[in-house]
């Protein structure tokens, strides 16, 4: 059997909080792969509280997210593999090489030729080349800016309106018409293409699945890309109700197939493992699903655009000769939109299609100018092929739909995290897009909705525009309906249902009352359990050695060796325990990163021993931000910091008091597999 640890675990109930057992490991190659925690972890698991209740769907018993699986199979899905690699890493901060001010008229090809210019420096280790700052000042653009090379950013110098401070792109003219201002990816029609197709053997695989058996597993390799294809065959159709259209001409065969584009993380006989879900059933009675090897692929990565802001050029009212999306991501891979403001957009302030792996961070799309109609103002848009998008503390204004799956069911596991809009709604729009969950979004006009439903006749035979998605923590209007052979979600403290649905079809599962939910935030939630699997190695800063145990399994001493050479004892999980802190475990024992005797005095050596729910917190650690990818590891117990500290040609690891050297900084490096 050969699987990476994260897709094979088993996980210890015997404390408080989860810690993993290692799996069978393969030979590790130590690159350095940054692993950055969220803000919020450490402040999961959570507890509930006295006003508190949690989902009768998805709830904590004995530290882990325990998952409620209904007579058909379905349950809440695992959002947390959306974003930028998977989520596991920040947006990285890629150095500026070139530098441009504003000139006068039409900026298009100056900018154009400056990113172009980039294309030709070799990616360094990141798969990065260096991003083009944009001085502030107003640039005209009369055309579209394309970012089309793997590893390049335009990047502003802010988004605000202030033409002394912050880069304003004016987008003028329709020429061609109704164009994108800037276009991030290869714009690819056709960004994967699959090779010979083989049978999925399951007779069913359950919605939230990571694993399948195939007729013949000779074709396959860890680490491949392959396409999982669910075709939506005339028995499917007929099994949701040919879609859920009431006059309207049902869904046709061919019309509604799903795919998945996923990694291959391991195999076991003639089972493969993937890289994230699946986010609908397969069922074979239905339809035969297959794997199919990615052959061919025209996609860019580890490209952005950021701090910038859009201002398209309208006649005002309901004109439509105008620039239409102010971005566009089209044909990428882990690639991001940061901190991007966009106004007088026709369609979208940002738009994503035939993407997977993108993070939408920080962004405002307000003020649309268009016909108020179809296919229009859909300010943040998830549209055909967009799968495992995140879209994080965005805000919307003057939506008709403000957070949307407009790419029918082919667009899958698509997070709106803590985002807000005035008026417009969130919605799943038309055939079956799967795994949207709209987590902790506000709706700050009071007219704004959240829809998991059967929208019928609208528009193109829309019927149902969701299946197995979740609306978790939401403040406005919610309609949630069950689609047949799937269900929908929403569970809050706050909001209401709409009387009655607009199109037939039963309620979801729909769970509103007052107090603390807990979880916060499942998005969150599931992030920071996932997180804990991962293998970690612990990176000084100062000597760019590897936290290694001597003896994983005993208490004793910790050295610094070179990553390369450290073998399995530099590897580490950091775990979340609830209130805040961490405690880290060895990936290859049972020893606990603590300080020697509950020490307060400084000086005092950091060693591996047992964890213990009884204080003192000797045993747990603040992970603290110090720059970039650096933390500084602080101890709960003596509010000291661990420290490599010097003798002679020998290296210690002890507690300190914070002196922002670099002996007291560590990054956490993922553990890759060859």
């Amino acid at each position: 059997m050969t699987v990476i640890p994260a897709a094979s675990r088993q996980v210890c109930m015997s404390m408080a909080f989860p810690f993993i057992i290692s799996g069978l490991f393969l030979a590790f190659a130590c690159q350095a792969d940054w692993l950055v925690m969220p803000d919020f972890y450490g402040h999961y698991p959570q507890s509930v509280y006295p006003d508190g209740w949690s989902s009768r769907q998805v709830s904590y018993q004995d530290g882990r997210l325990i998952y409620q699986t209904d007579p058909e199979g379905n349950r809440i899905p695992d959002f947390s593999y959306a974003g930028y690699h998977y989520g596991q890493q920040p947006l990285p901060e890629v150095p500026s090489v070139i530098t441009i001010g504003p000139g006068i008229g039409d900026q298009t090809s100056r900018i154009q030729q400056a990113l172009d210019a980039l294309a030709v420096r070799p990616l360094d280790q990141e798969g990065h080349r260096g991003a083009v700052l944009l001085l502030p000042g107003v640039y005209e653009v009369w055309g579209t800016i394309y970012v089309r090379h793997h590893g390049i950013v335009l990047r502003g110098s802010g988004n605000g309106i202030d033409p002394s401070q912050d880069t304003i792109i004016y987008a003028r003219g329709d020429d061609p018409h109704q164009r994108t201002v800037i276009v991030l990816g290869s714009e690819s029609s056709q960004p994967w293409v699959g090779g010979h197709q083989v049978d999925v053997t399951d007779q069913f695989v359950q919605v939230g699945s990571m694993s399948l058996s195939v007729a013949d597993i000779r074709p396959f390799r860890i680490g491949q890309e392959v396409i999982v294809s669910h075709p939506s065959t005339q028995a499917w159709i007929d099994a949701v109700g040919g879609g859920g259209v009431v006059n309207a001409q049902p869904w046709s065969p061919g019309d509604v197939d799903i795919f998945w584009v996923r990694r291959i993380v391991g195999i076991d006989g003639m089972k493969i493992h993937l890289d994230a879900p699946i986010y609908n059933h397969l069922d074979r009675r239905l339809s035969q699903s297959t794997v199919a090897i990615v052959a061919a692929k025209d996609t860019v990565s580890e490209a952005g655009v950021e701090d910038i802001r859009i201002e398209i050029e309208t006649a005002g009212g309901e004109d439509e000769d105008h620039a239409w999306n102010a971005v566009a991501v089209v044909g990428a891979e882990d690639c991001w939109v940061k901190g991007v403001s966009a106004r007088s957009f026709g369609y979208a302030g940002v738009r994503v299609s035939k993407a997977i792996r993108i993070t939408v961070q920080g962004c405002q799309a307000t003020g649309p100018v268009a016909i108020r109609t179809g296919s229009r103002m859909y300010n943040f848009a998830a549209d055909e092929s967009a799968q495992l998008v995140l879209f994080t503390r965005c805000h919307a204004a003057g939506a008709r739909h403000s957070f949307i799956s407009n790419g029918k069911s082919t667009t899958s596991g698509i997070v709106w995290h803590r985002c807000s809009m005035e008026g417009g709604d969130f919605e799943g729009h038309r055939l079956w897009s799967q795994a949207l969950l709209l987590d902790n979004c506000q709706e700050l006009s009071g007219s704004g909705q959240a829809k998991l439903m059967n929208r019928g006749d609208m528009g193109t035979s829309h019927g149902w525009g969701a299946a197995h998605s979740v609306i978790w923590q939401f403040n406005g209007q919610i309609v949630c309906q069950k689609p047949p052979t799937a269900q929908n979600y929403a569970v809050s403290s706050d909001g209401s249902v709409r009387e009655t649905p607009y199109y037939p079809g039963p309620w979801g599962s729909i769970e509103i009352r007052p107090g603390r939910l807990v979880p916060e935030s499942i998005y969150e939630a599931q992030l920071c359990e996932r997180l804990p699997s991962i293998p970690v190695q612990i990176i000084a800063r100062c000597n760019s050695k590897a936290l290694t145990a001597t003896d994983p399994n005993n208490q004793g001493g910790l050295v610094l060796t070179m990553p390369e050479g450290a073998g399995l004892n530099c590897n580490w999980y950091v775990v979340g325990l609830g209130n805040g802190a961490v405690c880290i475990r060895s990936a290859t024992g049972l020893g606990f990163l603590v300080v020697a005797g509950a020490s307060l005095d400084e000086g005092a050596p950091i060693v591996l021993g047992n964890y213990s729910s009884i204080r003192p917190d000797h045993d747990q650690w603040d992970l603290m931000p110090s720059g970039g990818t650096w933390y500084t590891i602080r101890s709960r117990h003596s509010r000291m910091v661990l420290t490599v500290q010097k003798q002679g040609t020998l290296e210690r690891l002890v507690q300190a008091r914070p002196t922002g050297d670099m002996c007291q900084e560590f990054a956490l490096s993922t553990v890759k597999v060859n």
